[in-house]
């Protein structure tokens, strides 16, 4: 699924964003926000797995012909049953 404005494209995390996401991750600017942060690839895989799992719903923040990455945003911890997530 992908959603697009005029100069945004929002699209399911692909594990070809692994470079990014690891980019993001490993930035102390933005982990002191996020409570999470990997010091390689390697170890990004595992939030690379999080992404995948059915109860999270994240999206790659890109430019509109989907060229630069932005970064990241979605839900966390979905339930279907009680109708609830986290942004």
């Amino acid at each position: 699924m992908e959603l697009k404005t005029e100069k945004i494209l929002l699209r399911k995390i692909e594990n070809s964003d692994i470079n990014n996401i690891f980019r993001g991750l490993s930035n102390p600017d933005v982990i002191k926000h996020y409570g999470v942060s990997f010091h390689s690839i390697e170890e990004t895989k595992e939030q690379m797995e999080w992404f995948a799992d059915s109860k999270q719903n994240w999206f790659a923040i890109c430019s509109i012909d989907n060229k630069e990455f932005y970064g990241a945003g979605g839900l966390n911890d979905i339930s279907n049953e009680h109708k609830k997530a986290e942004i």
